[in-house]
């Protein structure tokens, strides 16, 4: 009998450890990745939102439109920019946030995206105009102006549109 609880204190310590061997496992792994997302995609996306953020003014003189040179994680690297112009500001001096962001998404579609008030929030500084909300295609085009237009989210945070030569008018109109 003793031979038999033994045997069973042996392997409930073996599954314990067995378990305990793939958690360290998956943690680390899981580490691994963000720790390869944060070097691959979300640091290098901070001198990219950058060199936008300053180039804002010749895109469009009121700065409160920033073009993309290409997709990457954008939000937080924003907020972050903003609230160290601000804090650089002089008092007194008006500041100018960004309202939209446009880019040409990872499928080639060119993207206008209405900034957050804040950090995890879907709540916009700005929405697309209320008339274009919902529309797609032919009925969009006509609406707005711009051909070749995707669609406009029914939220009004983003406009989707083919023509890649037309980003200029695609931010411009939405003011």
């Amino acid at each position: 009998r003793s031979v038999y609880r033994r045997r069973d204190s042996i392997q409930r310590r073996v599954r314990v450890g067995t378990t305990c061997f793939e958690a360290m496992e998956m943690t680390g792994e899981a580490l691994e990745q963000k720790v390869l997302v944060i070097g691959r995609a979300w640091w290098p996306a901070r001198s990219i939102v950058a060199n936008s953020y300053k180039r804002r003014f010749t895109v469009d003189s009121s700065g409160q439109i920033l073009l993309l040179d290409q997709f990457c994680p954008w939000k937080e690297h924003l907020s972050d920019l903003e609230t160290e112009a601000q804090a650089a500001l002089k008092e007194g001096e008006p500041v100018s946030n960004v309202l939209y962001v446009l880019y040409a998404d990872q499928s080639g579609k060119w993207r206008v995206q209405g900034v957050p008030e804040s950090q995890g929030s879907f709540i916009c500084r700005k929405y697309l105009p209320q008339p274009w909300r919902g529309l797609r295609d032919d009925e969009l085009d006509k609406v707005t102006g711009v051909k070749k237009c995707v669609f406009v989210h029914a939220s009004g945070l983003h406009r989707w549109a083919h023509d890649a030569g037309r980003r200029a008018a695609i931010g411009e109109d939405v003011r």
